[in-house]
């Protein structure tokens, strides 16, 4: 009985180590993808600021030759700067003051949200890979004691005298017990 309930233990491991290592897989690629997305949209971040930032020292050297804002060589920068660079420029206009427009938490909130987002869900992936990667080891080790039952019940088998081996079949129950409750309280994949 102890070799039967300890193969069947032993499978169910095994299977259950395998679902939980290929959720890992597939979580620690979902994490890489969104990693890259990440890293493309931040370039992507990076050379708007960098545009919007090269079109505001167009418009402050006008408006230091002595032009207005309404100027329309000002109009002409203005209207290439990117959609969230508009609207810091015209945030900047309205607040009069000599700020970086671009340095505003509404801005780089605009430009640089969905790198960040994609970067937590990055993060998050990679999380449940490590989860995946305990419940895997979780499994192994719970079919690992399941073999020493089945060591341990094979060997009583093959020992001299009653005592030994209702000892050593003892133990193995024990061990049976202790791994079967272990294995309980692992989440089913």
């Amino acid at each position: 009985m102890l070799l039967g309930l300890a193969t069947v233990a032993t499978a169910w491991g095994a299977y259950q180590a395998s679902v939980w290592g290929g959720r890992q897989d597939t979580a620690l690629t979902s994490s890489t993808l969104l990693s890259g997305e990440a890293a493309d949209w931040n370039q992507f971040a990076d050379s708007t600021r960098s545009f919007d930032q090269s079109l505001f020292i167009e418009i402050i050297a006008i408006i230091a030759e002595g032009g207005q804002p309404d100027d329309p060589r000002v109009l002409v920068f203005s209207e290439s700067f990117s959609e969230p660079g508009q609207a810091a420029f015209q945030e900047w206009l309205d607040r009069d003051d000599l700020d970086d427009p671009f340095e505003s938490e509404t801005y780089d909130e605009a430009v640089y949200g969905l790198g960040r987002q994609k970067y937590a869900e990055s993060d998050a992936a990679f999380q449940a890979a490590q989860t995946a990667n305990n419940n895997s080891d979780d499994y192994v080790l719970a079919s690992a004691f399941f073999a020493s039952v089945l060591f341990l019940a094979g060997v009583s088998s093959a020992l001299d005298g009653a005592r030994i081996r209702e000892t050593v079949l003892g133990g193995a129950g024990l061990t049976l017990l202790g791994a079967l409750i272990f294995l309980l309280t692992l989440p089913v994949a």
